[in-house]
């Protein structure tokens, strides 16, 4: 029998579902496109990231003036913050080695609403 083990911290724990397990179950359950696609969105503040790794930051997308995805942040990205979860709509992807990102750059997001998925996860 399949079992899954997640993080302690709730926050983590609902992040690495997503990311993992419920590509998982929908692999399971047969279907061919088990992750969520990204979409390019364009970040709408500053973003600082102290560790060199990829990160997914909770985040609010919304259709901006120009027609485009605007991506900012929900608050604290502290791992035991349920309200940044709560209020997120995506995950904004921060790839490897990206310590700080300017207002106006592409990056991709996850949206949770989003029905489209897609054979190969969004990130690396």
């Amino acid at each position: 029998m399949p079992w899954v083990g997640l993080p302690g911290n709730p926050v983590s724990a609902m992040v690495t579902f997503e990311l993992f397990v419920r590509p998982a179950i929908r692999k399971m359950t047969g279907h061919t496109l088990p992750f969520r696609r990204s979409v390019p969105v364009t970040v709408a503040e500053p973003v600082r990231i102290t560790a060199g790794l990829q990160h997914f930051l909770r985040a609010i997308v919304t259709m901006g003036e120009d027609g485009e995805m605007e991506a900012t942040l929900t608050g604290p990205q502290g791992s035991g913050i349920l309200t940044s979860m709560i209020r997120a709509n995506a995950l904004l992807i921060v790839p490897e080695g990206h310590s700080e990102i300017l207002p106006g750059t592409t990056l991709r997001a996850i949206l949770f609403e989003d029905p489209g998925h897609q054979e190969e996860p969004a990130f690396e």
